[in-house]
Parts: structure tokens; sequence; C-alpha cells
């Protein structure tokens, strides 16, 4: 796929209690995302062939 230019991206998302969320910047920066019983809402795909062919023009 990367080498016709096509890149994906998905987006998804997770119920989390507000107060496990850490608020300073210090404990947010350590923080590791949790990445378990995630519901995915949708794939996109995004074609760049055609907007690097106009810059380089």
């Amino acid at each position: 796929m990367a080498a016709r230019s096509l890149r994906c991206v998905a987006i998804a998302y997770r119920s989390y209690e507000l107060d496990k969320v850490p608020t300073d910047e210090e404990h947010l920066a350590q923080w590791v995302l949790p990445e378990e019983d995630l519901v995915l809402l949708a794939i996109v795909g995004m074609k760049w062939g055609w907007y690097l062919d106009s810059i380089l023009a």
C-alpha cells in the first residue's frame, strides 16, 4: 500500500474512568494509553499520489 501512496488510519475509542487519567504534565508523559478493549469506529484510507504529483510538478 505504501508504494502506491495509500495511507490508512484506524479510529477507535474505549470507555475509561476519568479519575484514572493523569491531569499533570509529568504523569501524563509517563502514562501508557490503554490498548485493550478498543471499539473500532472507522478505517480511513487516504491516497496521496495526486497531492505529491502536484507539489513536485
